[in-house]
């Protein structure tokens, strides 16, 4: 409920009235919308009191994450979450294996500092609402919250930011439905995977992208050393929140920035000529390791480049970014291709490698 904004998910909901569902008459529902009707606890068992004078049990709100029944409101706890989900939500690993658990590791630290900041604004304002019910209860959930709070950031507070955006069909009353509408907003966070591009800024092409172009690439914590949930690929968005996927990225920023993954500066083959040295006046003989062969015949590359990276870069700045070498494998050999790509705000260039098989038919 506090993060489905930052997360690019779509969050609704539906209301339901046992009332209403209990005058059905069929063999499933009105059955059990008539238990439930009977057994639900009295008025003075929720947290808050509607302006009708109903009982809060009689009236919920089942919660849908990308079309998936993800929980329902609820008048002693907020919310009351699924115990089976068909399916993980994307970005949301804390909901694999069928049900949720604590979202604590797969959240970077400023997704920690704004959840927990929103359930800070939710507890202090419950505890000021004009129709609250029960102070007891309402106590009791707000040092829940507390040790929620103590989970994701050891304590520490800070201004919560919400979010604009509601949750489609929540009502404007009660108080608690009015505080759970609204997410998070996230932060800005400094990107860790930003392209520093220069030449191309000074001298662009007809196809440079005039926005920042951010690099995603599924590699990133093994390269980096750290967890996808740290890697912050723009504003509030991480890599683990992504889903590792340029579509979601894409689907969150794609206004404001370009996003680019290595399949997209990678051909699949690599092209070669006849001939040792074949390219005159080319810098590439100086940064090849190792001399390719076909059939015991020397052979030239040609850099198996896509276009796109013409756009981002200058012919000087590849000669320093770029390096092929030979590797000898079984059954052949094949060329490995080094790119070293500066980063804003990054001490190292980010290096993306793709190895290309030696084939006498390329």
């Amino acid at each position: 409920m506090g993060l489905w904004e930052m997360f690019g998910v779509k969050l609704e909901a539906e209301r339901v009235s046992l009332a209403d569902l209990a005058g059905v008459e069929d063999g499933a529902v009105g059955p059990f919308s008539r238990s439930l009707l009977s057994s639900a606890p009295a008025p003075n068992q929720a947290l808050y009191r509607l302006a009708d004078g109903s009982n809060p049990w009689h009236q919920l709100y089942i919660l849908r994450l990308n079309g998936q029944v993800i929980g329902f409101s609820s008048p002693a706890t907020l919310i009351c979450p699924a115990v089976c989900l068909p399916q993980t939500i994307p970005g949301m690993n804390w909901s694999a294996k069928g049900r949720f658990s604590s979202p604590t590791r797969y959240l970077g630290v400023p997704q920690r500092q704004a959840l927990a900041d929103w359930m800070n604004h939710l507890s202090v304002e419950l505890l000021a609402a004009p129709d609250l019910n029960s102070q007891v209860m309402t106590s009791q959930l707000a040092e829940v919250l507390k040790g929620f709070i103590n989970e994701l950031t050891g304590g520490r507070g800070g201004q919560a930011a919400i979010s604009e955006t509601r949750v489609p069909n929540l009502p404007p009353k009660p108080t608690v439905l009015v505080l759970l509408a609204r997410p998070a907003k996230g932060g800005i966070s400094p990107s860790q995977a930003t392209l520093e591009l220069l030449d191309r800024r000074r001298r662009p092409l007809e196809n440079t992208p005039a926005k920042p172009v951010v690099l995603l690439d599924p590699e990133m914590p093994n390269r980096l050393g750290i967890q996808a949930s740290e890697i912050c690929l723009y504003k509030s968005a991480t890599l683990e929140s992504v889903g590792y996927s340029k579509a979601q990225l894409e689907y969150l920023y794609g206004n404001e920035i370009e996003v680019i993954t290595p399949d997209d500066l990678f051909l699949d083959a690599i092209h070669l000529l006849v001939g040792s040295g074949a390219l005159l006046n080319s810098w590439l003989p100086r940064k090849l390791e190792g001399q390719p062969l076909i059939n015991g015949d020397a052979v030239t590359p040609l850099l198996p480049l896509k276009e796109k990276v013409r756009d981002l870069y200058s012919s000087e700045e590849l000669l320093r970014a770029c390096s092929l070498r030979l590797v000898q494998i079984r059954g052949g050999s094949e060329l490995e291709l080094t790119l070293q790509l500066p980063l804003v705000g990054q001490r190292n260039p980010y290096p993306v490698s793709r190895s290309f098989p030696l084939k006498e038919q390329n």
